[in-house]
């Protein structure tokens, strides 16, 4: 398809040649509308976008294809809609200066990738539901900055959402879930916002070697095995956050971290509600951290500044603090009986 306007709708494709870059689709320029066709292809991709095309993909299934469901690339557009992408090896591929829309698509049961982002991407994911695929959920990497909004992530043996090579995005208001990590960052900058993160088999959050600030706020971060995870070298600004009934600690610094957490409520997690060690430097402001087996430990060199923390009814106390790092901490005015 290479020309402005075109349709074709409730129709069955079938690409059956395996050989090397064969589409069942191909657009190139222009709005095709593809409506409620039953796709599949055994080469690269059922559905390439490329150059300026700007198609609508509504009420589709893609199912089963050998290589990628759909495939975004070279500075494409569109409107994916409402669409099932089924047993494909990663659904929607998304590259080189792409921003396609998704919107309520349901992406499950494929075999590498539900989303995957890279090259400079931008682009809009909104109210899809991505669940058991054989790897990450969405994958957002090489300076790649999409939105994500509304969407549901869960049940993967993987992460939900890993977001690296200097890759960012506005994450919010979605639903994490059921994931190994809910969201992994390394090297990347993203903000979250108003996010539900829970059941991860690990950390909700997990945080490797992001010098760069990483702004985490309103954010319900509950259930998993442990609650915020950042280390290497990570920074970020918590604040304003729930995170509770994590089985471990509710947030976990280490590893020279730097970072600021205020006005969070950190309760009822099942080991400290902020753990900190390894010459991280934290500042503590403000936080209700309560009802923890512990309120803050603090070992192995941490330290850090702690102002006007509510640190009452922890089950073990407010403080749990090694020899080796009492003499660096700097704390003024908290609340601890």
């Amino acid at each position: 398809f290479d020309t402005n306007y075109g349709k074709i709708a409730n129709m069955t494709l079938r690409q059956m040649s395996s050989g090397n870059n064969l589409a069942c689709i191909s657009i190139n320029s222009g709005r095709f509308i593809i409506e409620e066709c039953d796709i599949s292809c055994q080469s690269d991709a059922a559905i390439v976008i490329k150059k300026d095309a700007d198609p609508r993909l509504r009420n589709n299934i893609i199912t089963d294809c050998i290589g990628i469901g759909v495939l975004v690339a070279n500075g494409g557009q569109g409107l994916l809609e409402e669409n099932q992408l089924l047993r494909n090896s990663t659904a929607i591929s998304i590259k080189n200066n792409s921003r396609p829309i998704l919107q309520r698509n349901t992406i499950s049961q494929n075999r590498s990738y539900g989303i995957a982002i890279s090259g400079d991407c931008q682009g809009l994911l909104e109210e899809n539901i991505i669940s058991n695929n054989a790897r990450e959920g969405i994958v957002i990497s090489y300076g790649s900055n999409p939105i994500l909004r509304k969407n549901k992530v869960h049940d993967h043996l993987s992460d939900g959402i890993r977001i690296s090579d200097n890759a960012s995005g506005n994450l919010e208001e979605n639903e994490i879930f059921r994931n190994k990590n809910g969201i992994y960052i390394i090297d990347s900058d993203p903000i979250l916002r108003k996010n539900i993160i829970h059941d991860s088999k690990e950390q909700g959050l997990d945080i490797v070697d992001s010098s760069r600030v990483i702004i985490i706020e309103d954010n319900d971060i509950f259930n998993n095995d442990k609650g915020i995870r950042i280390y290497r070298e990570g920074n970020a600004v918590i604040r304003h956050n729930k995170i509770y009934r994590n089985k471990y600690w509710g947030v976990y610094l280490g590893s020279n971290v730097k970072c600021i957490l205020e006005n969070n409520d950190i309760f009822e997690n099942d080991s400290a509600g902020v753990h900190i060690s390894d010459n991280a430097n934290p500042v503590l402001r403000h936080n209700r951290i309560n009802k923890n087996v512990r309120g803050v430990s603090i070992s192995d060199g941490g330290y850090g500044t702690y102002e006007y923390n509510d640190l009452r009814n922890n089950k073990y106390g407010a403080w749990n603090v090694s020899v080796d790092t009492k003499s660096k901490i700097k704390s003024f005015l908290n609340q601890e009986a």
